[in-house]
């Protein structure tokens, strides 16, 4: 499995224990965001229920897994027309990595 099928994997994990309805389309992209300064984030792209997940390329296996289980919570604040918040980001994405780590048996 490489890198994207298993972010897709962690996506729909998530997409679960958030209650992000599958309807919303999420689209992950494993891509060089060492510019911008960041590992990774998420935004509407632009249609009513469409988002967009980016992680940086380089992270290890379980920098990329949490962080694209922050990325989510990021998203299920979006779907919800909320706030972006960090400390609910921070306070969920080790629970949901090491959920999907239990699930998975990825470490």
């Amino acid at each position: 499995m490489n890198l994207l099928e298993l972010g897709y994997e962690v996506v729909d994990f998530c997409r679960g224990q958030l209650g992000v309805p599958d309807e919303v389309y999420i689209d992950l992209q494993v891509i060089d965001l060492k510019e911008d300064g960041v590992v990774g984030w998420a935004f509407e792209s632009g249609e009513d229920g469409e988002y967009e997940i980016e992680v940086e390329e380089t992270l290890e296996l379980k920098e990329l897994i949490t962080t694209i289980c922050h990325e989510m919570v990021h998203v299920k604040q979006l779907f919800e027309r909320r706030e972006l918040n960090e400390d609910e980001a921070y306070g969920n994405e080790d629970i949901l990595a090491e959920g999907f780590s239990n699930y998975e048996s990825v470490f």
